[in-house]
């Protein structure tokens, strides 16, 4: 069992299926008649590449990584967007390199079959992975070492989580608090570590010291760092990397990037046609809509129709953020509406019940400047007054801002508590994928549009 699901058998067996796959394809596209282009010779051909591209595009979002130290399993979102992504670059090799042409119907066909195949294939893996561990005992013997806190965090998970075939059998040098959580006080203490691992059956280390200590890391690693037994460093800031932690590499330097999402290209290419396309087609399909709320505003109040005031986007770059005007002509000043607020207008109050003064801010996601779903920009004002108050608040500005938001469909929007609307800003950012966009996009449909709190 353990074998089937290493990462070279894997690499084998989804290598096979992506043959077996396209020919299924091929004889569907003849059987269904769907289509009547020739069918060439050496159609089995593009069989052997698409499996060559799909072992590659799967190494490259990490699907053939290990996860018996604990990683985090491969979500369904990953094997979709790493097939998706050997659908693309097939489609255009064949057809800027090949003088043949493939049958698009084909393609669609195998697109669909290739689809169902590989997530259905890696669900089945992880169900013999999971069996084969608890079932017969294959798991890795670790041993911590150290008195770092986030050894406590990798505890819960190794325990909550037994599939991940990990079994902690020991802890050298550890913390007293280790007596005082449920998760960590039945783990050995260890007043030496062995001499020979291999007798000992310890598969790996996992070290990591409170920051006080951190002289006890530099001499664990010198004293063991070649022994055979695997040793892994586990950072103890977990409490500073709120929305991302990675290793780099400079040039063959290692270093730790702190706060930086992990969003591939592909991640951020995706989500900028999902804006524009959404956005085009907003404005396009709203036009007349947008128009007439425009007279409206025109026509129940003096002033313009459309209001720009200056916001803080990604990276803290400036930008003016444009709405229907709702409020009286007036100076500017700083500061949030609040409910009965003598400055708005009585068609105003009616666009900020239901969200309408919002609309014109597609115009901010075509040109770049937002995007459909993030963190709701803020002024410069309250950002310089915030940063000052509330801990990981210049965070949120690591990703564009949204029209709409975690926050938002949460009902943390307008005058209400802080840390609520900075802590789901950060769960957005951390958790980010085009399925939880679709989700704040559905449920702001659903329940973002007409809120209590939209002053």
């Amino acid at each position: 069992m353990k074998r089937l699901t290493s990462p070279a058998i894997v690499m084998l067996i989804e290598a096979t299926l992506a043959v077996v796959t396209w020919l299924v394809s091929v004889e569907l596209r003849l059987l269904t008649g769907l289509e009547n282009a020739p069918l060439p010779a050496n159609y089995w051909h593009y069989g052997l590449v698409l499996a060559a591209i799909t072992v590659t595009c799967n190494s490259r979002f990490g699907l053939y990584r290990s996860i018996r130290l604990g990683g985090v399993s491969e979500k369904l979102e990953t094997v979709v967007k790493s097939n998706f992504t050997a659908l693309i670059s097939f489609i255009f090799l064949v057809y800027f390199l090949d003088q043949n042409r493939v049958s698009r119907v084909t393609l669609v066909i195998y697109g669909i079959l290739s689809l169902l195949t590989f997530v259905t294939e890696r669900r089945i893996l992880r169900k013999i992975l999971r069996w084969s561990q608890t079932r017969i005992g294959n798991e890795r013997q670790i041993v911590l070492v150290g008195s770092g806190e986030s050894l406590r965090e990798y505890c819960r998970l190794t325990q909550d989580s037994p599939e991940l075939g990990v079994k902690v059998v020991g802890w050298f040098d550890g913390p007293v608090w280790t007596a005082d959580f449920p998760e960590t006080s039945k783990i050995p203490r260890l007043s030496v570590l062995p001499t020979s691992q291999k007798a000992a059956h310890i598969d790996a280390y996992v070290v990591s010291y409170a920051s006080d200590a951190s002289d006890k890391l530099d001499e664990f690693l010198r004293l063991r760092y070649d022994e055979l037994t695997s040793i892994y460093v586990l950072p103890n800031f977990k409490s500073f990397a709120l929305v991302g932690l990675s290793l780099e590499d400079f040039s063959g330097l290692p270093i730790l990037s702190l706060n930086q999402p992990q969003y591939s290209t592909i991640d951020l290419v995706t989500k900028r046609v999902i804006d524009i396309v959404g956005a085009g087609l907003g404005i396009l399909l709203l036009s007349p809509f947008l128009l007439a709320l425009g007279v409206l505003v025109k026509f129940t109040s003096k002033g313009p129709m459309i209001f720009g005031q200056e916001r803080m986007g990604l990276d803290g770059q400036l930008f003016t953020m444009w709405k229907f005007r709702t409020m009286k002509p007036g100076p500017s000043q700083p500061g949030w509406t609040i409910a009965n607020d003598p400055r708005r207008t009585p068609f105003g109050t009616f666009l900020r019940r239901t969200s309408l003064d919002e609309l014109p801010q597609l115009w901010n996601v075509i040109v770049g400047e937002m995007s459909l779903v993030g963190p709701r920009p803020e002024q410069p004002y309250f950002v310089e007054k915030f940063r000052q108050e509330i801990p990981a608040y210049m965070l949120r500005h690591k990703v564009k801002s949204g029209i709409t938001g975690w926050a938002q469909v949460k009902g943390w929007r307008g005058d209400t508590p802080l840390k609520e609307r900075i802590e789901c800003d950060l769960y957005y950012i951390r958790n980010w994928s085009l399925g939880l966009d679709l989700k704040i996009l559905l449920l702001t449909v659903k329940n973002g549009i007409i809120h209590d709190n939209a002053y």
